[in-house]
């Protein structure tokens, strides 16, 4: 959701936006031995679901299935 309020402002394009879930699933893979961020699919999950709908209530960690956040 901040990448996509920010996005074109520090001067990326929607091309780079679909690099984005790769970049995220890469960055969770080189932190797997530090679990505290839940597993790379579920961060992929939430950065598409934030990216694409740019609306915190499509956020709601707190109220999403165990399943999502782990």
């Amino acid at each position: 959701m901040t990448a996509k309020s920010v996005w074109s402002a520090v001067g990326y394009s929607a091309r780079d936006a679909r690099r984005l879930p790769g970049l995220v699933r890469a960055d969770a893979a080189a932190k797997s031995k530090i679990r505290d961020l839940g597993k790379g699919t579920n961060l992929v999950y939430w950065t598409k679901r934030g990216y694409s709908t740019a609306d915190p209530r499509s956020c709601k960690t707190w109220t999403a299935p165990s399943s999502k956040v782990s």
